[in-house]
């Protein structure tokens, strides 16, 4: 087995449903390393403090166009996703939100 599909079964045993989770989704540029600072995007289950998965920003974007391509990665049904208000507004974010709770409403 490869590490992704070890991880993946890792975290599936530790928590088999998100349905009712807090999931903090948080952006950080990793300074210090060698030239210009890493920039990833993170979701974090808060209870669990379990960090569900993070996408890297590319250079010439920012994390508008990242969180959407990290909660498609997530099932997040029946979750409370969190994420700093001022992304929430952009286009491309509201989209990737809606398709991932629409069957919440």
């Amino acid at each position: 087995m490869v590490f992704a599909e070890q991880f993946t079964t890792w975290v599936e045993a530790a928590l088999s449903s998100l349905a009712g989770k807090h999931i903090a989704i948080d952006g950080k540029a990793l300074r210090g390393c060698a030239g210009k600072p890493v920039h990833l995007i993170t979701a974090v289950v808060s209870e669990a403090q379990l960090i569900l998965g993070q996408a890297a920003v590319d250079v010439k974007s920012n994390e508008i166009t990242a969180i959407p391509t990290l909660l498609e990665l997530l099932d997040i049904q029946g979750a409370t996703v969190t994420i700093v208000m001022r992304w929430v507004a952009k286009k491309p974010l509201a989209g990737a939100l809606w398709r991932a709770v629409r069957t919440l409403f």
